[in-house]
């Protein structure tokens, strides 16, 4: 699995997850054209460790080395009710955290993801350089795959 891989399979498992998505990005879009609610996957960081690792520590796997990939799932919804745009904000939160607890492999789309989520509210109110404006909530999730030696 490569980094763009992963990419490419946490967008699909969140639309999967979040049907009511009008667009999903693989990558930061230049520019948002296809309206709200949308996420955008961006690949954090990568690198490989052991098995057991505090982020990898429910796989039985203490003694293979385990390339991660953390990204991070931007979700944005609009924002003219700011009551329902956080409502529904939370409920997209829950869906995802039970999403990730149920099915450690996304739907069949990465070998394993870390139960070790996190969703982040804290710039609810955002706008990007294309004039897109919203109430945004982050989700950090980390994806592996182990490494075979040769």
């Amino acid at each position: 699995m490569t980094s763009q891989e992963a990419a490419t399979s946490l967008c699909a498992w969140a639309k999967a997850v979040v049907p009511e998505l009008v667009a999903a990005y693989d990558h930061v879009p230049a520019a948002k054209s296809e309206g709200l609610p949308d996420l955008v996957v961006e690949v954090q960081r990568t690198g490989v460790e052991m098995g057991g690792s505090d982020r990898f520590r429910f796989w039985d796997i203490q003694q293979r080395a385990i390339y991660f990939i953390e990204a991070e799932l931007s979700f944005m919804v609009a924002n003219a009710d700011p009551e329902a745009a956080a409502a529904m904000l939370r409920d997209l939160e829950n869906r995802l955290l039970m999403a990730v607890m149920t099915d450690a492999t996304l739907g069949h789309r990465v070998p394993f993801a870390s139960p070790l989520v996190s969703f982040d509210f804290t710039s609810p109110f955002v706008e990007y350089a294309d004039g897109t404006r919203g109430r945004e909530m982050t989700m950090t999730i980390a994806v592996g795959d182990v490494v075979e030696s040769s």
